[in-house]
């Protein structure tokens, strides 16, 4: 993936002062959270790690992943909530290692004020995920998006990309140095251009001229895991901002994602979130 075809979003911008009642549980959204602390503490559980928030550090919190939100007195912080566009390439956390917690420079809370004096406006009423992450609040940020002009967009993006370029390490594999780097980036691009098929481990290799075996192998050495549970996976992040983002039924989402039960959609997604597709969406629109 080049950096330069990354595609981010702007959803939220602010500076808060939070207490006690920053406390949340089971939060898994479609998008990134950035944070910068400027005073207190906290704690944030994610990535099956526990970060405690300190003044001075920039946090970053991936998509799709579970998180556990604590403030056990106050907590001043800059937070962003940023949506990835994500194309045939993948996110760029599929081609990418990245920190999640790092110092920050002596510029990054001049950057924070500037995309929130760019977005006016764009601060959280109420803390609760609940209250955001659902259709209504994730459908408006595009019109939002387009109302700023050329120049402020312009360089609202370019603030975001030198926050998030705090955080980025290397390359998980470099851009097809070898036939086999190539042939990995190549199925991970099928992968993601064919989710609305019933993807099997022998059509992915067969896409990319190996065997099923050597690319399972092949695959799991470079990412750590098997094939089929990274196709699963995609789909079921594809589901997920499909249950936040539109209201189609659930069938229709399961024909999107390639799976042709609602039945056996209902349990792939609860294997990965510990949540059925209705209660996911439920929990999500349940405060608007």
């Amino acid at each position: 993936m080049q950096l330069d075809t990354i595609q981010f979003h702007l959803l939220n911008a602010a500076k808060v002062h939070l207490d006690t009642r920053w406390d949340y549980d089971n939060v898994i959204s479609p998008f990134y959270r950035l944070y910068l602390v400027t005073e207190g503490s906290g704690k944030v559980y994610h990535s099956s790690k526990e970060y405690i928030l300190k003044p001075g550090f920039l946090y970053l919190i991936p998509s799709f992943t579970y998180g556990r939100y604590i403030c056990q007195d106050f907590q001043t912080q800059y937070y962003l909530g940023v949506m990835e566009e994500i194309g045939e390439a993948g996110s760029v956390f599929d081609h990418y290692h990245f920190h999640h917690e790092v110092r920050a420079t002596a510029i990054d809370e001049d950057l924070f004020q500037r995309i929130i004096e760019l977005n006016p406006n764009r601060h959280l009423i109420n803390d609760d995920p609940k209250s955001y992450d659902n259709y209504t609040t994730l459908s408006t940020f595009k019109s939002k998006n387009h109302s700023l002009s050329p120049s402020c967009s312009l360089e609202t993006n370019g603030l975001i990309r030198i926050l998030f370029s705090r955080f980025i390490r290397q390359a998980k594999i470099s851009e097809g140095n070898t036939i086999s780097e190539s042939k990995i980036l190549e199925s991970t691009k099928f992968i993601r251009q064919n989710l609305h098929m019933d993807l099997t481990v022998q059509m992915v290799a067969d896409a990319v001229n190996l065997s099923a075996d050597y690319y399972s192998s092949l695959f799991q050495k470079t990412f750590g895991i098997r094939p089929l549970k990274y196709i699963q996976s995609r789909k079921i992040e594809r589901a997920q901002v499909l249950l936040a983002s539109t209201k189609d039924p659930l069938a229709v989402i399961a024909e999107k994602i390639g799976l042709e039960y609602v039945s056996y959609f209902s349990r792939l997604f609860k294997a990965h979130t510990g949540k059925t597709p209705g209660e996911y969406r439920k929990d999500l629109w349940g405060k608007r």
